[in-house]
């Protein structure tokens, strides 16, 4: 977890450990008895303490990097429908990083500038003519600027660009490219294919079989080195009314699951060394293309996270 939060958390309850630290030192002076040993016990149970205290303060609310209030979403909504804005959202989530990390502030500073751009350069909204290098493919730019402003940002924040993509189209594709593990040796999946960028991050798209519950969903898995610059982004209209908890996985992974309670959609929040993993589940349709929901218990999203190898 985050050594901000961490450091929160010491920072909470630290005076209250102290003075009983102290008041252990006062009585056991008294008995003659040295004090070093009990204040090292204290410190170290206040670590511990605290590393339990991060783990449960990182919420889904610390990767919303975009948070417009009702007048604003309406307006967005109407501006959508009459065609001038493509995606709209009351919350807009990274991908790449929670609040305070260089991923996060630097996808926040690009957003801005983005809508700030395009609404002072409405012709060049969507355009197709201007031709990018490979290295700026996965990035919204339809301009020289827009490309400078990915190298300042990365400049300024100390990141990487993804660099071109590469389509893998199947299964066998992601083996050649050492990305056959991420499912469990158990999970039932029906298709698997990936876009594999040149730094080493990548999106896994599939389908799983949840036996135990008889379902199909649809997944996508966006694994992204930390220090990468990322724009992609998870546009939701009610995150407040989600519920969230943390899960350790089977392979001992920490994790933060996500569910709408209304249509079951789900999503898993992890971390690896040097990647932050997003995984968004969705419902496949019947035969009929009916959508009949996801189940909303908590334990089928335990089981979808299981299905996956997260590290």
């Amino acid at each position: 977890m985050r050594s901000e939060i961490l450091l929160d958390a010491i920072g909470e309850i630290r005076d209250e450990y102290i003075m009983d630290a102290n008041i252990e030192v006062i009585k056991h002076n008294r008995s003659n008895v040295r004090p070093r040993r009990y204040l090292i016990a204290a410190l170290v149970a206040l670590l511990a303490i605290s590393m339990v205290y991060a783990v449960h303060v990182y919420r889904v609310q610390h990767l919303v990097v975009v948070d417009h209030d009702a007048e604003k979403a309406q307006m967005s909504e109407a501006e959508q429908i009459a065609g001038d804005k493509l995606y709209v959202s009351r919350q807009v989530l990274s991908m790449n990083g929670y609040e305070g990390s260089t991923a996060y502030s630097a996808l926040q500073e690009w957003l801005e500038y983005e809508e700030e751009y395009m609404s002072e350069h409405p012709e060049y909204k969507f355009r197709e003519d201007y031709r990018r290098s490979d290295e700026y493919e996965p990035y919204r730019c339809y301009s020289p600027e827009m490309t400078l402003k990915v190298d300042e940002l990365c400049n300024k924040y100390g990141l990487h660009l993804l660099g071109k993509g590469t389509f893998l189209r199947d299964e066998t594709e992601m083996e050649k490219q050492g990305l056959a593990d991420i499912l469990a040796s158990d999970a039932e999946y029906r298709c698997l294919y990936g876009h594999l960028h040149q730094d080493g991050s990548y999106i896994a798209d599939g389908e799983l079989v949840i036996v135990d519950f008889d379902k199909v969903i649809q997944f996508q898995m966006h694994h992204i080195k930390k220090d990468a610059f990322y724009t992609n982004t998870i546009g939701i209209n009610d995150l407040y009314g989600f519920t969230q908890w943390d899960y350790t996985s089977k392979n001992g992974t920490q994790t933060l699951l996500v569910q709408n309670p209304y249509t079951g959609t789900g999503y898993i929040f992890a971390e690896s060394l040097d990647s932050f993993i997003t995984i968004i589940i969705e419902e496949v349709p019947d035969a009929n293309g009916v959508f009949s929901g996801l189940p909303v218990e908590a334990a089928f999203l335990e089981n979808v996270c299981n299905s996956f190898v997260l590290n």
